[in-house]
């Protein structure tokens, strides 16, 4: 019974037809592999699986017509493919196409596909092969430090991970191919992305060094430095949607498509970015930018600068209507919002050195790259990549909760508060003072009786307590 293995890997499809001979030994009798087309990198993983069994079967049909054979794929999902329910779409087609052959879907564990994994991709270790590395493996010096590991790879253990030691003559080659696959990254991108596997001495100057001379990020990325003046800072946000920033970018007509401005939307918070093309900047391109946002989340406050459309009494209605409340930055001065304003600056140096290397590509196609990189990339400030944040909003929780009145001031030092020590039965509490924070009751800057909160999420005879000690000087002083 002849047996069909087909791979998919993010870019390519590919199978192999095998069939047992007399002899007992399973033996190849064709190959198979392509790279996906645009359209097709739109599908889901479902129906590019589907779409990999599809095209094998086809490629290899003057083998398997009239005979029972089987299908191994490492998704479970495909298993299902003779007994679909009203389908619909394309999967409707590819049923009707597979109906003529008779075959079993079994699964079998993608590390087994051995063939079709080398048609749809090279066995990487990240960034290098397995052989590459074994092959110059004789540059490196003795050292007590390395360990032979089960692949015969010389490897280092630095602060509990097992890293793989690279070859001198690799290391260009390993730089090369991350800094230019991962859409040229920074020099902190780089060195997460490289030394979560790899290592050598002196790696960290290595990545400085090679991201400060690349030829393509000294022509795009603006330099970054104080010659700008200095961009505005405001208030951090607690939780996912609590501040979001709405930007418009223009000057992409003669980019290779007609749409002429890019919204950005941006959440303070995480970080996470969206981006939607458009052809103008009326108030119902801009509501239907923020109802897209919001089939994410309802933002609770959206700052804008005072361009006619956010100031507009139709676009102030409709989010009067969607309990939004909005925020205005000054007139003439994009300076007041510098996470957007910097993260406008990243997304179009991003589409730039994409543009730079795929000049008859329209920069709209390039867009949804430049976003899924930005958002699946641990940012500079929160350390996790945006996606991360939103997704994982518990991380996010707020810290502190009360607030609580201090009743007594025994010394400079410790405090008497009105919260319960349920452990030992007390309606009050003694904490020391390092233990404070400031309350500020309805956002009123006034100098009110000195308070603090605590932490929901802790004992209560854990609940740690916080406040500036200039606040408590201050009180003192009184």
């Amino acid at each position: 019974m002849p047996g069909l293995l087909r791979r998919f890997h993010p870019g390519h499809i590919a199978g192999v037809l095998k069939q047992v001979h007399p002899d007992g030994n399973i033996y190849p009798v064709q190959y198979y592999s392509r790279a996906l087309r645009s359209y097709e990198r739109n599908y889901t993983i479902s129906e590019l699986e589907c779409l990999a069994i599809v095209e094998c079967v086809d490629k290899f049909r003057v083998y398997l017509l009239g005979t029972r054979f089987v299908i191994y794929s490492d998704h479970h999902a495909l298993q299902w493919l003779k007994t679909i329910k009203d389908p619909t779409g394309r999967l409707f087609r590819w049923s009707l196409r597979l109906s003529a052959y008779d075959y079993e879907v079994k699964y079998l564990k993608g590390s087994r596909q051995y063939e079709a994994d080398l048609l749809s991709r090279n066995p990487f270790c990240g960034f290098l092969s397995t052989g590459q590395i074994k092959d110059h493996q004789g540059e490196l010096r003795r050292d007590t430090r390395y360990i032979l590991n089960d692949k015969d790879l010389m490897t280092i253990t630095r602060r509990g991970v097992t890293k793989i030691i690279v070859p001198p003559s690799l290391r260009g080659t390993l730089l090369q191919r991350a800094h230019r696959d991962f859409n040229h990254p920074g020099i902190s991108q780089m060195t997460r992305m490289i030394a979560a596997q790899y290592y050598w001495d002196g790696m960290t100057n290595d990545i400085r060094t090679h991201v400060r001379a690349c030829s393509v990020c000294q022509l795009v990325k603006p330099p970054k430095g104080p010659i700008y003046g200095e961009l505005g800072q405001l208030p951090p946000a607690v939780l996912p949607y609590e501040l979001v920033s709405l930007d418009t970018i223009s000057g992409f007509a003669k980019n290779g498509n007609s749409q002429t401005f890019l919204h950005v939307v941006v959440d303070h918070a995480t970080r996470y970015a969206w981006a939607f093309p458009s052809r103008s900047t009326s108030i119902l391109t801009y509501t239907q930018v923020i109802k897209k946002v919001m089939q994410f989340g309802s933002p609770k406050r959206l700052l804008t600068d005072r361009a006619p459309a956010f100031t507009s009494l139709k676009f102030r209605r409709f989010l009067i209507r969607y309990n939004i409340g909005q925020l205005l930055t000054t007139s003439n001065n994009p300076q007041a919002n510098g996470l957007s304003e910097r993260l406008n600056a990243t997304i179009t140096g991003k589409l730039k050195l994409l543009r730079l290397q795929q000049p008859k590509t329209a920069w709209t196609k390039l867009l949804p790259q430049v976003l899924q990189a930005y958002n699946h990339t641990p940012h500079s400030v929160t350390g996790f990549p945006p996606s991360y944040l939103l997704l994982d909003t518990g991380k996010l929780a707020p810290f502190f909760s009360g607030p609580y009145e201090i009743l007594e001031i025994i010394s400079p030092q410790i405090v008497r508060i009105n919260r319960s020590n349920r452990p030992l039965s007390r309606e009050k509490d003694t904490i020391h003072v390092n233990k404070l924070k400031h309350y500020t009751e309805n956002e009123q800057f006034i100098s009110p009786p000195l308070v603090l909160a605590t932490t929901e999420s802790d004992p209560p005879a854990l609940k740690e307590l916080y406040l500036w000690k200039r606040s408590l000087q201050d009180y003192l002083s009184k």
